[in-house]
């Protein structure tokens, strides 16, 4: 008898295990006018009007120690589908240039050219400021945190402001466009002209998915992605 109660537990605990779920987390991204930047030239500037005519959607999710971060949707009232425009849109608009990894606290950042994938590899950030300011998001008592962002090109060094916004209620350390490593979720992310702000979150999500693939993938660290770009 007790050996079938045992059989029955290793069982339960089999079946228990295979339903467990992951973390789902939508978030939209909301585009600001950057006139002074984009707006001498003609190209930028009906690009960035597009981009503020359009919705994005873009979702976020957990499994165990690694996320996925990637776009759901773009509608837009006058790309019409067009795939090229659409990634440059979101490229020069929400920082965004493809899906993102992070795995055993390493990020992998997709970037597209002419269809064929590379990923540049990075230790992510880690040098957030936490505030004491708080505000509410979404009904969730979240906290500030800055960091910046550095960009090196020919023309020099630029250091771009971040502000993240976290819930130290829900004790995921990820967040939009590779951005975590903060005790609790990112709700709220803003990065040069774009803010992303989570509007849903499903902690018992079938969603998930599979890395498997990165091993035949052509994986660089940024600055060797930069010189091989000319940048």
């Amino acid at each position: 008898m007790k050996k079938i109660l045992l059989a029955l537990l290793l069982l339960m605990g089999v079946s228990v295990y295979s339903q467990q779920k992951n973390v789902y987390v939508q978030y939209t991204a909301l585009i600001h006018d950057e006139t002074g930047l984009y707006g001498q030239n003609d190209f930028l500037r009906r690009t960035l009007e597009d981009a503020l005519a359009s919705t994005m959607s873009f979702g976020l999710v957990i499994k165990n120690k690694d996320a996925k971060f990637y776009n759901e949707t773009y509608n837009s009232p006058t790309l019409n589908g067009d795939r090229e425009m659409i990634d440059l849109s979101l490229l020069l608009f929400a920082e965004y240039g493809g899906v993102n990894y992070t795995l055993d606290n390493m990020v992998y950042n997709q970037h597209v050219n002419s269809g064929v994938s590379t990923y540049t590899k990075s230790g992510g950030v880690n040098n957030w400021t936490i505030s004491k300011e708080t505000k509410v998001i979404n009904g969730r008592l979240c906290q500030k945190a800055t960091t910046f962002f550095v960009v090196k090109n020919k023309l020099g060094v630029y250091n771009h402001p971040v502000t993240a916004w976290y819930c130290p209620e829900l004790n995921y350390s990820f967040g939009p466009i590779g951005y975590g490593n903060l005790p609790g979720l990112i709700t709220e992310l803003t990065v040069r002209n774009v803010t992303y702000t989570l509007t849903t979150i499903d902690e018992a999500s079938a969603k998930d998915f599979d890395t498997k693939f990165l091993a035949t993938q052509k994986i660089q660290s940024q600055e060797e992605f930069d010189r091989e770009i000319g940048g």
